[in-house]
C-alpha cells in the first residue's frame, strides 16, 4: 500500500541574500523512484541535504515532512571504509543499528553487485565501478526507508556507468518499499532509472515540470522507446531554454 513518505511545501532555502531554493512543494509516496534534473548549481544537492536533515548553515522557510524511521545517503564519493574489506563494510550498518546480521541477504546482494569472490579484497583493491556497487549494497541493506543518491556514477565512465544503472535497477527490484530520490546530470539516466522525474531551473530553483517515465525497465531497451525519445527532447529543451 502506498502512502506519502515526503511531502514538501512552498520549501525557500537561503544562504544570506543568496536564495537557493524558491518556493517548491513535492509529494513522494512509499515506493516511488523519483528523479531530480537541473543545471549545475542549481540546488539538486541542497534539496538532498534538506530532505535528509544534515543541513544545518541555512535559512530554510516552508514545510517539509519526512516520514522514514531509516535513511541511507550515498554521496558522490564512495565512503567504504579504507581498513575495512567488501564484507566487513557491508556489515557496518548491522553493526551501527545493533542487529543481527542477515547473512542469507547479504550473499544474495553480493550476488547481484557480481562481489562474489571479493568479499576481502579491500577498497584500494577495487576499481571504481566495484567501489560503488559495494557502497550501494552497504546503503540498501538493512531496508532504508528512504534511499537518497546524490549523483552516484557521475565520476565513472559511459560504460561503467550503464552497467551501473542495471545494476542499480536490478537492487531497487528487491526494495519494493523502499523510497529513492536520485540527483543526476545524466537525462538518460533519470528516465530510464524513476517513475518521476522533477526538472529544476537555474538558481534559486523552482519546478519546471514534472515527467512520469516508464523508468524501472531495462536501461537500454527502454532508450529506444518513442515516449522516451520524446522525454529525453522535452527535458533538454527545458534545461537549455529552448521552447
Amino acid at each position: 500500500m502506498k502512502y506519502l513518505k515526503v511531502k514538501i511545501k512552498n520549501l525557500i532555502i537561503s544562504y544570506g541574500t543568496l536564495r537557493v531554493i524558491d518556493n517548491i512543494s513535492l509529494s513522494i509516496n512509499s515506493g516511488d523512484i523519483i528523479s531530480i534534473i537541473g543545471p549545475s548549481g542549481c540546488g539538486k544537492s541542497t534539496l538532498l541535504k534538506v530532505i535528509s536533515g544534515i543541513l544545518k548553515n541555512a535559512d530554510i522557510a516552508g514545510e517539509i515532512r519526512v516520514n522514514a524511521k531509516r535513511l541511507s545517503y550515498v554521496f558522490q564519493e564512495d565512503t567504504l571504509l579504507p581498513w575495512r574489506n567488501v564484507i566487513s563494510n557491508i556489515f557496518l550498518p548491522y553493526e551501527l543499528l545493533n542487529i543481527p546480521v542477515d547473512t542469507k541477504k547479504v550473499r544474495e546482494f553480493i550476488k547481484i553487485a557480481s562481489l562474489d569472490g571479493f568479499e576481502n579484497y579491500y577498497p584500494s583493491q577495487l576499481s571504481g565501478g566495484m567501489k560503488r556497487r559495494a557502497d550501494l549494497v552497504k546503503a540498501v541493506i538493512t531496508n532504508p526507508d528512504l534511499l537518497i543518491l546524490d549523483e552516484p556514477f557521475g565520476a565513472l565512465d559511459a560504460y561503467t556507468r550503464m552497467k551501473m544503472q542495471i545494476f542499480l535497477r536490478n537492487l531497487l527490484k528487491e526494495l519494493t518499499e523502499t523510497t529513492t530520490i536520485l540527483v543526476t546530470h545524466d537525462v538518460e539516466e533519470a528516465l530510464s532509472l524513476s517513475n518521476r522525474v522533477i526538472v529544476l531551473s537555474n538558481r534559486p530553483a523552482k519546478i519546471l515540470d514534472e515527467i512520469r517515465s516508464n523508468g524501472y525497465k531495462d536501461p537500454i531497451d527502454i532508450r529506444v522507446t518513442e515516449e522516451f525519445i520524446e522525454n529525453k527532447k522535452k527535458i533538454l529543451r527545458m534545461l537549455g531554454g529552448i521552447r
